[in-house]
């Protein structure tokens, strides 16, 4: 059986990898496990196996094990689950081991407030006042890489106060402002 049964890696963002997980297959039978497949993953677009120690081998008899090292890695937000599998024939017997391994992909959600602002009637080479703009994120992953925000027409407009910058912007509710 493999050890453990189930596995959560939890929240992790799309395209990213989430930490890895060690799952150990224990050959707890008199007879030694023989004609094993390599282990798979019954979903292996969001899932992969980053190390492999059973690979064909076969696993002895009472308490015999091998190692298969697997991670998340969503590639779209939402719950995910694969079973790690393996088929081994014992005594004779083909068995196949499996067990339940889950991931949920994050995402992040920007959206600039306000969306518009007026500043009305300016005289030409005079300022208008300033408004503020948050940038909220709203999604369930952080915003990363981030590039400093810029206007379409910086002939008329300009940038006076930079609070988001390159920033990272948290998940769940975080802000910069501009």
């Amino acid at each position: 059986a493999w050890s453990p049964l189930t596995h959560d890696f939890g929240g992790v963002a799309v395209g990213a990898n989430s930490a890895t997980r060690i799952f150990t297959l224990t050959n707890s039978g008199a007879a030694a496990a023989t004609g094993c497949s390599a282990p798979v993953l019954s979903n292996s677009t969001d899932f992969s196996i980053t190390a492999d120690g059973c690979a064909t081998s076969d696993v002895a008899a009472s308490g015999g094990t091998c190692t298969v090292t697997v991670r998340g890695n969503p590639a779209s937000s939402g719950a995910h689950a694969t079973t790690l599998s393996r088929t081994c024939a014992f005594g004779g017997n083909p068995t196949t081991t499996a067990n339940q391994i889950v991931v949920n992909g994050t995402n992040a959600s920007l959206a600039w407030s306000p969306l518009t602002k007026d500043f009305g009637d300016v005289d030409v080479g005079a300022n208008s006042g300033t408004q503020v703009f948050t940038l909220t994120n709203s999604g369930t992953a952080a915003a990363t890489g981030c590039s400093a925000p810029s206007l379409s027409n910086s002939t008329d407009f300009s940038i006076t106060a930079d609070g988001c910058a390159t920033s990272d912007v948290a998940a769940s509710g975080g802000t910069c402002t501009v």
